[in-house]
């Protein structure tokens, strides 16, 4: 059975919104990758290929909750990414917040997911990211670290 999506053109405006923000901070461009890439672009500057970033947009504050939860099939994803040489982030757009992680990062494991859409496959291995672990300023490190 093929599995639904459930990412709108809505969702996609906004994770774009958010990267238009992040790159304007870093003065660099990006490219949006298909599907197969399991990341959502690549981040370029004078030509060169620097970060690949997963962007994620959320309804709630940063700091509701310690913990920033992701997919562990997602955060494994952007770790292959990273040994192969790129920079790897995970980009979150809070309500009232911008802020990116570099990818690996200390983290736990859990099971975990969402229970509102009655879609088993929601529920996986979820990898929890300390809140602390975000930078919301000084985007610039992320691409020159």
């Amino acid at each position: 059975m093929i599995r639904p999506t459930y990412e709108r053109g809505h969702d996609l405006n906004n994770e774009r919104a958010a990267l238009n923000k992040f790159c304007r901070e870093l003065d660099c461009d990006f490219i949006s990758l298909p599907k197969a890439a399991r990341a959502d672009s690549i981040l370029f500057r004078d030509g060169n290929a620097r970060v690949i970033v997963e962007v994620k947009v959320r309804k709630n504050e940063r700091m509701k909750y310690t913990t920033y939860m992701i997919s562990q099939h997602k955060y494994l994803a952007l770790c292959d990414w990273a040994d192969k040489g790129f920079i790897s982030v995970l980009l979150v757009q809070w309500t009232d917040d911008l802020g990116y992680v570099t990818i690996p990062v200390e983290h736990t494991v859990s099971v975990g997911g969402r229970y509102d859409r009655g879609d088993p496959k929601d529920i996986e291995n979820v990898v929890h990211i300390d809140i602390g672990k975000f930078s919301t300023a000084d985007y610039d490190k992320c691409i020159n670290p």
